[in-house]
């Protein structure tokens, strides 16, 4: 992509991001992102009504900008060095 867009994917236990959005080969695509725990992304859909988890942060009146990821948000695997140890 030639400019940079606010768009979720998935990634699997290897690392590879899987995008069924666009049609065209993707291997020329950068990806930067979080990966999110599946609890934290459903709580904030269904508190939001919406899918998204940064771009709809101002329906939570901007939490996650004033207070970042609550933990237990980001999944340890993808992220150890931001996760505590429980």
């Amino acid at each position: 992509m030639p400019i940079a867009l606010s768009h979720a994917w998935l990634v699997n236990d290897n690392m590879e991001v899987i995008d069924p959005t666009w049609v065209e080969e993707t291997s020329d695509f950068a990806y930067f992102g979080v990966v999110f725990n599946k609890k934290f992304v459903m709580e904030t859909a269904a508190k939001t009504k919406c899918y998204g988890i940064l771009d709809t942060d101002y329906l939570n009146r901007h939490q996650l900008k004033r207070e970042g990821f609550p933990q237990g948000a980001l999944l340890h695997k993808f992220h150890p060095e931001f996760c505590k140890s429980n």
